[in-house]
């Protein structure tokens, strides 16, 4: 009874061990999970911030585009005057060459911004790949745990009935050995 007591008392310790330990394990992935929802969220907020810049070059571009469009018209209209169509022209392609230039310098970070985008999508998409193995893994151990849980109470329970058992065999050898011992007297 000693021994097997014993062993029950290993079992239960070697059992109470591996619980602590998937439990530690299953903190940490529940940690590591919430920082990698933190990053998607980060993230995310850097792609509607980068997201916007490109709406507002993008209305930048059009308002230029207006501009040079004006301005050629305005050109177009003083080319049929004489002597104030030269004077005019020059000062015209001056602020038309401005607005090619900011419009140029527009559209070159609109392309930057775009490679950012796309660039961060990409990482976004990564994090969140990363984030479902997460919760896979998560969801992995939490059953390997629950089914470790399981097992130990059955275990747990066989031991009680077991022991159960002994303690009624143990007072029926008394109660014969009693019975022996007041025949023999």
């Amino acid at each position: 009874i000693a021994k097997l007591s014993a062993q029950v008392k290993l079992a239960e310790d070697s059992l109470h061990q591996k619980s602590g330990a998937l439990l530690t394990v299953n903190q940490e992935l529940k940690k590591a999970q919430s920082i990698r929802v933190k990053e998607h969220r980060e993230l995310s907020d850097k792609v509607q911030a980068k997201i916007q810049a490109i709406y507002d070059l993008t209305s930048e571009r059009d308002r230029l585009d207006d501009e040079l469009s004006a301005a050629k018209l305005e050109i177009v209209r003083l080319e049929n005057t004489d002597k104030a169509r030269a004077i005019y022209l020059d000062e015209m392609k001056g602020e038309l060459s401005k607005c090619e230039t900011s419009l140029i310098e527009c559209k070159d970070a609109l392309a930057k911004r775009e490679a950012e985008i796309a660039h961060a999508k990409e990482k976004h998409a990564s994090l969140e790949n990363q984030l479902k193995k997460v919760k896979a893994d998560t969801e992995e151990l939490t059953a390997n745990l629950q089914a470790q849980i399981a097992a130990s109470r059955a275990a747990e329970k066989q031991a009680i009935d077991h022991e159960a058992e002994t303690a009624q065999a143990l007072a029926l050898v008394k109660s014969r050995l009693h019975s022996v011992v007041k025949t023999y007297m």
